[in-house]
């Protein structure tokens, strides 16, 4: 588990208790090129490739009307394939999930609560945009599997994540986010003190702001 520290915003509203979970942390995470994570990717390449052959020679071998490219479209769909795997082992096996809370220190409810956190763009860090599902589970909906993940957008200076909280009762911490956000960890971000920026809304009306920091663990090799 790595160190946290957290800073809230007096008043109606603070940030509060950090809370990591997930299936890893920045301690155990392995880099993406090395481990089980290239195994795995050569297994797909082996496979699709087998499965890719095969196919390219059926559709070469139609008729002379046809297209000699005609196997673009089954070797792209190969392509696809692996990126899709590896996103999927990757984000969902070995990434960091991350999520927050936020505590109503006031008395009363309050509605229409949204935050927004900033991320800034280091080496060897990213936050994955959805839930990658994997490409050989076909009893998932992509759509609805993604539906509380919350709205990732890059920006040339990092990443913005947002997400709308609803109402928020006194004294009860509440998840920021209804689904815990992927961050990828690579070496190059190891030991790593971060700067996390938030902003709570209710409504259009900024309600509270402030900094978290976090620090990524040793990524074993």
């Amino acid at each position: 588990m790595p160190d946290a520290e957290y800073s809230g915003t007096a008043g109606l509203l603070q940030l509060a208790e950090l809370a990591l979970a997930g299936p890893a942390n920045p301690d155990t995470i392995e880099d993406n090129d090395t481990g089980s994570q290239t195994s795995l990717t050569q297994t797909l390449k082996s496979a699709v490739n087998t499965m890719t052959t095969k196919l390219v020679g059926l559709a070469r071998g139609g008729s002379k009307g046809d297209d000699d490219d005609s196997s673009t479209d089954v070797v792209k769909a190969a392509q696809d394939l692996i990126t899709a795997a590896e996103n999927h082992y990757y984000y969902e096996e070995k990434a960091l999930q991350l999520n927050f809370s936020v505590l109503n220190t006031g008395e009363h409810p309050v509605d229409e609560m949204h935050i927004e956190f900033g991320f800034p763009k280091i080496d060897d860090f990213d936050i994955a945009d959805r839930i990658h599902i994997s490409p050989f589970d076909k009893s998932s909906n992509p759509v609805n599997k993604n539906k509380d993940y919350p709205e990732v957008k890059r920006i040339d200076r990092g990443t913005i994540v947002r997400n709308r909280i609803g109402v928020l009762q006194p004294g009860a911490p509440t998840p920021a986010l209804r689904c815990p956000i992927r961050m990828a960890v690579g070496p190059g971000a190891q030991m790593r003190k971060v700067a996390i920026l938030y902003t709570l809304k209710r409504g259009e009306a900024v309600v509270g702001e402030g900094r978290l920091k976090i620090r990524f663990g040793k990524v074993l090799s």
